[in-house]
Formats: C-alpha cells, sequence, structure tokens
C-alpha cells in the first residue's frame, strides 16, 4: 500500500531524520582480552589527534583543515570552544576532546575551591556547557580539567579540588552518560591524588614531553591517554649564555613526536592514543615557535614527522631545515644593531623566502601572553643573513628567523640576546 505524507508530515518527518544524523554519537570505554578500547558507534577508535585550540587563526588560517590534512582523527581543546568549532570538526571528519578548563590555584588566582559559592557557580557553568554540547555528533569525550593538581601548591586546596572533581565527575555523567571523562595529568605527578578522589574517572589523561609513558598503576584500573606529547620543553633542556632556555632546532623537536608516538603505538591495550601539542596561533611561552607544529598556514618539519606517523606516507614536499643559526654578539647596547647568519638545506630546491623579527620573552609557562613584537628594520644581507636593530629597553629577548617555501613549508630557529647600557667589551660578546 502507498502511502501520500501531507506537506506538515513530510517536513516532521525530514526534521527527525536530520536530527538523528546530527545526534551525538555514543562512545565507550571498554576492557576486553585485548586490554583497553574506546568504541565510536560500537567500533574501535584508536585517536591519531592534534591539540588545536582555536579552529581559525589570527589571519584566517584554518587549522582544523590543516588538522585533518595531517592525518589526525581527533583534536583537543582546553576549554571553551563553541559549538561552531564542533560544527567545523564534523564537517572535515574530525572527533573532539573537548576541554573544560578548570583553574590551579596560585597566589594570583582568584577564586577557591574552599569556596561553596564559588564551586557552584563553576559547576552551574560547566554542566550548562555540557547540556548545550552533548548532542554534537563531533564529540568524543569531556576533557575536565588539566594539571590542576600539580600547579596548585596548598595541600588544602588540592584536597578541596580534588572533592569537587569528583562531584563534578558525576554531575557530567548523570548529564552526559555517552561520552567519557578524562583528566590531563603533568605526567604522573597529579596521579595519587587523581587516584585518591576520583574513582568514577573514565581516562586517566597525561602530557608528556620527550618521554616513555608513565604507568597508571594496577591500583587503578583505568586506561591511558596522551593528552599533550611533544619535545623537551624549557624546564628540561639546558641553559643559553643569558640563562634562558635553548630552543632546541626543529630536527630535534620532529623526532621527539616520533618517538613518543612509537610508544604510544607500542602501548595499544593500555593506551587509547594521543594528541600531538600542538597546532593554532603561536603561543609565547618558552619562546614564540617552541611548541607549535605549524607557523600560521605552513608546515614544519614536526608537522610532516607526524604525518607520517598517522598516515604511513611522507609529506609531498619536505620543509627547509635550519643547520645552523648564529647571531654575532649576544650582549650589545640599546639600538646597536644584530648581524644574524642562518645555514639552511632545502630538500626540494628552489626559491626561499626568509623573515626575521624579535619578540621578548614570557614569565609564566601557565599563561599564554599575547606576543610583544619589536621593530627590528631587518636588512637582509644575503640569503640566510640579515642585520636587525636591537630594541632600545635593557632586557632579554629573543631573535627568529623564519624560512618558508613556495609548498606552504617553514624552519624556524631563535636565539636570545640581552640588551643592556654597560660598556661591555668585544670579547666578553
Amino acid at each position: 500500500m502507498k502511502i501520500r505524507l501531507s506537506t506538515p508530515a513530510k517536513i516532521l518527518l525530514l526534521a527527525a531524520v536530520l536530527s538523528g544524523a546530527a545526534s551525538a554519537a555514543p562512545v565507550r570505554v571498554v576492557k576486553d582480552s585485548a586490554g583497553w578500547r574506546l568504541l565510536v558507534e560500537g567500533k574501535p577508535f584508536f585517536i591519531k589527534g592534534v591539540g588545536c585550540n582555536s579552529a581559525a587563526g589570527d589571519k584566517g588560517e584554518d587549522y582544523l583543515l590543516m588538522a585533518k590534512e595531517l592525518g589526525a582523527n581527533a583534536v583537543r581543546t582546553w576549554g571553551g570552544a563553541p559549538r561552531s568549532y564542533l560544527d567545523k570538526a564534523q564537517e572535515y571528519g574530525l572527533k573532539m576532546d573537548l576541554g573544560i578548563w578548570l583553574n590551579p590555584i596560585r597566589e594570583k588566582t582568584s577564586g577557591t575551591y574552599r569556596d561553596a559559592n564559588y564551586r557552584e557557580a563553576l559547576k552551574k557553568s560547566i554542566l550548562s556547557y555540557v547540556r548545550e554540547m552533548r548532542d554534537h555528533p563531533a564529540l568524543l569525550m569531556w576533557n575536565i580539567g588539566n594539571e590542576v593538581f600539580a600547579y596548585t601548591k596548598d595541600p588544602d586546596e588540592r584536597d578541596a579540588f580534588g572533592t569537587f572533581l569528583a562531584e563534578l565527575i558525576d554531575a557530567v555523567h548523570a548529564e552526559d552518560p555517552d561520552h567519557p571523562i578524562v583528566y590531563a595529568c603533568a605526567g604522573n605527578r597529579d596521579l595519587p591524588e587523581l587516584k585518591a578522589h576520583t574513582p568514577r574517572l573514565d581516562i586517566v589523561g597525561m602530557n608528556i614531553y620527550s618521554a616513555l609513558l608513565p604507568s597508571v598503576g594496577a591500583d587503578y584500573d583505568k586506561p591511558l591517554l596522551i593528552t599533550e606529547f611533544g619535545p623537551q620543553g624549557g624546564w628540561d633542556v639546558g641553559k643559553d649564555v643569558n640563562r634562558m632556555p635553548f630552543d632546541p632546532p626543529d630536527s630535534i623537536k620532529a623526532a621527539s613526536y616520533a618517538e613518543i608516538w612509537r610508544h604510544i603505538e607500542a602501548e595499544r591495550g593500555r593506551c587509547l592514543g594521543g594528541f600531538a601539542f600542538v597546532l593554532g596561533n603561536q603561543r609565547n611561552s618558552e619562546s614564540l615557535t617552541w611548541w607549535n607544529i605549524n607557523y600560521g598556514d605552513f608546515r614544519r618539519l614536526a608537522y610532516a614527522t607526524l604525518y607520517t606517523a598517522y598516515t604511513g606516507e611522507k609529506l609531498p614536499h619536505a620543509p627547509p631545515r635550519i643547520s645552523e643559526f648564529q647571531v654575532e654578539h649576544r650582549v650589545v647596547a640599546p639600538g646597536e644593531l644584530l648581524t644574524v647568519r642562518a645555514s639552511i638545506y632545502n630538500p626540494e630546491g628552489g626559491a626561499l623566502t626568509y623573515a626575521y623579527f624579535i619578540t621578548g620573552i614570557a614569565s609564566d609557562p601557565l599563561i599564554v601572553d599575547t606576543p610583544v613584537f619589536y621593530t627590528a628594520d631587518p636588512q637582509e644581507l644575503a640569503p640566510g643573513s640579515a642585520r636587525l636593530k636591537a630594541p632600545l629597553e635593557p632586557n632579554i629577548y629573543r631573535i627568529y628567523v623564519v624560512v618558508t617555501d613556495a609548498h606552504r613549508n617553514a624552519a624556524i630557529a631563535d636565539r636570545t640576546f640581552r640588551v643592556t647600557v654597560s660598556t661591555i667589551p668585544d670579547a666578553a660578546r
């Protein structure tokens, strides 16, 4: 029998179909004879991810497209992503570890987890966000908290946070039983307190940099997810002549990503995958370009390395490499001219473009400062060589060279220098 639908009925049916198509896929964390696995709509999902806090860059760069081109199947945010971000991720076939930021309590932090009003207001805001996002098909899991225990020094404050986190995990589970919850530890530093407070956490996240995968331990039967991975940070490397962290070359950083990913792959069954750190706008931390696998919409060597790890293929065009970057004088007078020289290897051949700039240095690794650029008036002397004017204010700065090719690839190096009003003999410079 043929059934004819009225126009209003057709509209209702179409709305129902579209609603179903846009509903969130149930995500489950299961343990079987093969170990721990993440299941999306009943199918295994191993995370090949990248941290990406913004969908678009300051100049309109499409970072989620870059994540897709990388071969990633998921992205991680740290907090505040709007629904439009999830829409764009869905368009590119990316799942989201959706961040919910919780402040560590430090000297200058406003608020305390010991205050019932503070906790209640925060919980109310978070649950409202969960209700807004829980039905989105791009949602993979909730990332509630990042290194809070590690950066909260007061033990009573850490205990209060642990109690609040446990309550929040239960409340989010009640609002959304279809998506698991992960907390991101600083290595395994947060682990003792996480174990003590959060028996109903689904996944233990760990942020690791140039290290093996830590153990969660048999006393806390949870799967592991590497919520951040990348090269050594400024806390682990040697210091330069200005007692600032020495920023490793692109080749060393790329090798770190490759090594950690090999460990992640080898730990399938215990580990659910990982998120490389980081894709997006430049982060003014140890240096402006320390962490990013990109430079705007240009791809660095670490991007090419992750592309191979995630896809099993080589990036069609290899990025250039800077083998050496020298600054003629590391201590200069205000406004003095500095000469820099870079040695570059370009495996693709062809023309390269050079850019030089100077920035200040951030003082707090937890706060992503807006970078301050100083007028340097670079005068190119030869390919890879230029003369720049030092800032007028005495301080320590970083000077950068960026080399780009015609294939959206980039290489970056930087060094520090000090501006001082003292008279310095040439031999000491």
